[in-house]
């Protein structure tokens, strides 16, 4: 992934508040970061990376950390599916059998309302920009919601996209995950 700066066609001027130079990004910096696959109907999990994990599109998959007994540190997509309650309530069932007991997680889905997208989503001069949610894990195990814009050129394929915005999201303990999984 690279940052390939702001397109002025793309986006209203009083779109974006904060100045991109006060993050740190500068134009074609490359952004470290591993992916975690979704596997639907499964939890996909991998051993904690040293830098920064994306995984999406998110639909209401919660996402976890844990330390296992051994003191490795996972992250995991528990790939639910809400149209197929079957498959559904065994990736939640399977997952809750073994999770450990200082799992937390989070919702990124949960955390962009419909209403808030609509509004972020009118700031852009285009009118055909898909959302779609991302969930990232940082390094140091901090959890945010990423609102991201597939942008539809005349070519009628996307290969635009566009950060609407990025929510850190307070984490749920394992008690909260087991509810929302039950």
């Amino acid at each position: 992934m690279t940052y390939d700066g702001l397109d002025g066609e793309l986006v209203n001027a009083q779109f974006m508040t904060v100045n991109v130079s006060t993050t740190g990004l500068t134009m074609r910096q490359p952004i470290a970061h591993s992916w975690l696959d979704y596997m639907p109907g499964g939890t996909a999990y991998m051993p904690a990376p040293a830098q920064d994990t994306l995984t999406g599109w998110m639909s209401g998959c919660p996402l976890a950390r844990w330390t296992s007994s051994t003191g490795q540190v996972f992250i995991g997509h528990i790939g639910t599916i809400d149209t197929n309650p079957i498959a559904n309530a065994r990736v939640k069932s399977q997952f809750l059998a073994t999770m450990e007991a200082n799992t937390t997680a989070f919702n990124p889905f949960a955390a962009w309302p419909t209403a808030e997208i609509a509004v972020v989503q009118s700031k852009f001069k285009k009118s055909s920009v898909n959302p779609y949610i991302m969930g990232l894990i940082t390094a140091s195990g901090e959890f945010y919601a990423i609102l991201i814009f597939g942008i539809m050129p005349r070519s009628g394929a996307m290969n635009e996209w566009c950060i609407g915005g990025c929510k850190q999201v307070a984490p749920m303990d394992s008690a909260q995950l087991r509810v929302l999984l039950s």
